[in-house]
């Protein structure tokens, strides 16, 4: 005889028709794999994106940088026109107009323009000499001393005068360095002897284009006065061949 039926909701029995709870975790463990993977991709993208725009500014700086390193050095006008051969333009040329050439004797009463160094010009012109002056330098105040056995004194006048640059005043007579020749070719320098001497030629400046009048005192031997040279060069500028005038 059968047993008896379980009646509904006994311990250990299940209710009748219906169908035993299934758990549902592992679907919404795929969901969130899911949604992880899509932000680790869409990530990836953003990171790859950044990463080319800084690779495409990187080349732009390199391509424009690019010719500044590799193209050749090239002359400026300027360079070119500075490493052309100077002008053989007389009128460019630094020489005294009246200049002769070496071993040439210019003209007596010419008028012979010097440099210095800085190329300021100074314009001297002899006058006619005095070749036996012994007796008027001895006769002129100052006490002058009589001249070196078997020499006389000779004077020589000239004008001077400095022709303006970095002074406006100058003392000319001290600009220019200037020695008589004898016709025996010995030289001699002028002396201290101050007779008929402008003093302020040798001691106060004199307006820049001014003429000033300066006489030089010589003592020459007996025989050799009568004929001679000079030559003038700048005082300060001896590298200057010196320039010779005949005297009269």
């Amino acid at each position: 005889m059968p047993g008896p039926v379980p009646s509904a909701g006994a311990p250990g029995s299940s209710p009748v028709g219906t169908p035993p709870t299934k758990k549902k975790g592992w679907i919404w463990a795929l969901v969130g794999c899911g949604v992880c993977g899509l932000l680790s991709l869409i990530a990836l993208v953003l990171l790859l994106v950044g990463l080319g725009a800084f690779t495409s500014d990187g080349g732009e700086e390199r391509a424009t940088s690019a010719p500044e390193t590799s193209e050749p050095a090239s002359s400026s006008p300027e360079e070119e026109s500075s490493s052309a051969p100077a002008s053989s333009d007389p009128a460019s040329s630094s020489s005294a107009p009246a200049a002769a050439p070496a071993g040439e004797v210019l003209p007596a009463g010419s008028e012979v323009t010097v440099e210095d160094m800085q190329g300021e010009k100074t314009t001297v012109q002899f006058g006619t000499v005095n070749w036996d002056a012994t007796d008027e330098v001895m006769n002129a105040p100052g006490n002058n001393p009589e001249p070196p056995a078997g020499t006389v004194y000779v004077v020589v006048p000239a004008t001077v005068t400095y022709q303006g640059g970095s002074q406006d005043t100058a003392i000319a007579a001290l600009r220019v360095s200037a020695s008589l020749q004898t016709a025996d070719g010995s030289s001699a320098s002028a002396t201290d002897v101050e007779a008929f001497v402008e003093h302020s030629a040798f001691s106060e400046p004199i307006p820049a284009g001014t003429p000033t009048e300066v006489n030089w005192v010589f003592a020459v031997p007996s025989d050799q006065a009568g004929k001679g040279t000079m030559e003038v060069q700048s005082l300060t500028n001896f590298n200057a061949e010196p320039v010779t005038v005949a005297l009269r």
